[in-house]
């Protein structure tokens, strides 16, 4: 679910990012082409230059997908996830089976915190390894330095770090519901609505509604990160 520009506007970056270079005064030639001469790119024909950077675009692409394919395969699994918590039955304990049967999604609230962590990790690292991976693919430091610059650059950063900030919150209320079920099971019965339930313990119909409305409030904004990260 990385930004769509990553996708639409790939070629203009790349070439945005060779323009930059090949503009200096004494550029220095993609290491693909490094090793058949050390003479600058203004001495290269119009079909030479082309097909270097049809070589770089190609690079280019191979090192991308390495690494900002992992992050959207990684953001694709986190949100597979978090759709599993937003449906309305995890409001509702009604709708388990049994008092066990909140282990179990206990377990997977555990398994979307870990994998949250890891995508956390990889948004950290992106800089590094998309480097590292453009270096992989014999680009130029320099070259790799520009190309790295202007597709980070196309990420919606702000949003990310604000989205990764409420996955924590969502995912650290939805522990204290779960644990909510777990430590009253048996105090509440159906009330007339769907999803609605009633207490014999006032404090307790009061928690519960409190988390409902902080989980119901922060998932939302989740959700509205995430098509503020696609558009």
């Amino acid at each position: 679910m990385l930004p769509k520009i990553i996708c639409l506007n790939f070629i203009l970056l790349i070439t945005t990012s060779l323009t930059r270079l090949w503009a200096q005064e004494k550029p220095t030639v993609p290491h693909h082409a490094a090793s058949q001469s050390a003479k600058p790119l203004s001495q290269y024909t119009q079909q030479q230059l082309q097909e270097m950077a049809e070589k770089l675009y190609e690079r280019t692409g191979i090192a991308s997908a390495k690494v900002l394919g992992s992050i959207q395969k990684q953001e694709s699994a986190v949100h597979l996830k978090f759709s599993y918590f937003r449906k309305p039955e995890r409001l509702d304990p009604n709708t388990y089976a049994s008092k066990e049967e909140i282990v179990g999604w206990q377990k997977l609230l555990q398994e979307l915190k870990e994998k949250e962590d890891a995508l956390e990790k990889s948004y950290t690292n992106a800089d590094i390894d998309l480097g590292t991976a453009l270096i992989q693919q014999q680009i130029s430091s320099p070259a790799a330095q520009q190309i790295k610059e202007t597709l980070l650059a196309s990420f919606p950063w702000d949003t990310i770090r604000t989205k990764t900030q409420l996955m924590h919150k969502f995912i650290s209320d939805h522990s204290d519901l779960l644990a909510f079920y777990d430590q009253n099971w048996g105090t509440w019965k159906a009330g007339t609505e769907p999803g609605a339930l009633v207490f014999d313990n006032p404090n307790l119909a009061s928690k519960f509604q409190n988390l409902k409305k902080k989980i119901n409030s922060i998932g939302q904004q989740i959700e509205d990160k995430y098509k503020e990260i696609t558009q």
